[in-house]
């Protein structure tokens, strides 16, 4: 009956693994490993039903509020210093790769900023955080996440730490 249960824990952990690493890409699938593009049989956890989930915005998930965690390496880089938090990765190549693309789709918005990548470990996932700026003001960040945000691309102020790109 335990390792029933062990089973599906294990089961739904690895499927779990697999969504924070295809949503932390933030890529289109055909670009994801090819451990995501695998078909995997549907495994059911609960007899009960499945209730809808309530719509939810990045700015909603406590992750995204994150701004100085206790556990960085701050070189080249100081934290006094304005930036913008643009998404979580769970390989800091993923966050280089998205600097790469938004600076090819946007060179004269992007080419200006300076970038820099940051770990952050909680218990057994290390994820890198990807930072521009720096700004003058959080005013100048606010109308940064506006503009951003119209580009579907995840934004909230934060401070611009973390090894640069």
């Amino acid at each position: 009956m335990q390792q029933d249960s062990i089973a599906k824990l294990t089961a739904m952990e690895a499927d779990l693994q697999l969504l924070i690493m295809a949503l932390s890409s933030q890529s289109e699938l055909s670009e994801n490993p090819p451990l995501l593009t695998q078909k995997k049989p549907d495994i059911t956890y609960s007899n009960e039903a499945v209730k809808p989930l309530e719509p939810t915005t990045v700015n909603s998930l406590s992750e995204a509020k994150l701004s100085t965690p206790q556990n960085l390496d701050l070189n080249l880089i100081d934290e006094s210093k304005i930036g913008a938090q643009l998404g979580w990765y769970l390989n800091p190549d993923f966050a280089i790769a998205k600097v790469t693309k938004l600076k090819a789709f946007y060179p004269n918005a992007f080419s200006q900023f300076s970038f820099a990548v940051f770990e952050n470990k909680k218990s057994n996932i290390t994820l890198y955080g990807l930072r521009v700026g720096p700004f003058k003001s959080n005013a100048e960040v606010s109308m940064f996440c506006y503009l951003v945000n119209q580009l579907d691309q995840a934004c909230d102020i934060a401070a611009f730490i973390g090894k640069p790109i």
